[in-house]
């Protein structure tokens, strides 16, 4: 059954490793049987943990190749890229960094904090214009609602005769275009 599983290209790693625990299950249970078996049956069941962990290593090094071309074909497609094309591309990068699977945890954390440091600054830098934007429009959002209150406030002003009356209109209607 374990040669079959090995031979099989689709078996997961999950099951690989589930395997590798049985074989070495096994082996911790090997003195329950006849003496004469135990060294041949000890000897093939460390030869197949070997096979089983030379399989998930390949199967992590695969892995950890294709996130590593990952990385560089996007850190040269970023090198001339706008803002917006980098986004684009970074999210693109993000689902195919999902499908390519789990390696092993020490190499795919190393790749990964090296795979955010490519594409978090182009996020924060879209958070950051985007903050601005908004700064932006509720700085114009209270001028133009200052002017507003402004022109409402004209008709309860007794100071102001006809001509004043109508200069301050031209200041405020100056300013709402200019706004």
């Amino acid at each position: 059954r374990a040669q079959g599983v090995l031979a099989a290209s689709e078996t997961s790693h999950a099951d690989l490793i589930t395997l590798k625990r049985e074989a070495a299950d096994q082996l911790r249970r090997v003195d329950e049987i006849d003496p004469r078996q135990r060294g041949d049956l000890g000897k093939q069941l460390r030869g197949l943990i070997e096979q089983i962990s030379t399989a998930i290593d390949a199967r992590f090094a695969a892995i950890a190749e294709e996130k590593q071309k990952l990385i560089a074909q996007l850190r040269r497609q970023l090198t001339h890229a706008e803002l917006d094309a980098a986004l684009d591309l970074a999210k693109s990068a993000q689902k195919r960094w999902q499908g390519l699977g789990k390696g092993s945890h020490k190499s795919d954390q190393a790749l990964w904090e090296e795979f955010r440091a490519l594409i978090d600054p182009l996020f924060a830098r879209r958070n950051d214009e985007l903050k601005a934007l908004d700064a932006s429009r509720e700085a114009e959002r209270s001028a133009a609602q200052k002017l507003v209150e402004e022109m409402a406030g004209l008709g309860a002003r007794e100071d102001l005769d006809a001509p004043h009356l109508e200069a301050e209109i031209a200041r405020l209607e100056d300013g709402w275009r200019s706004a």
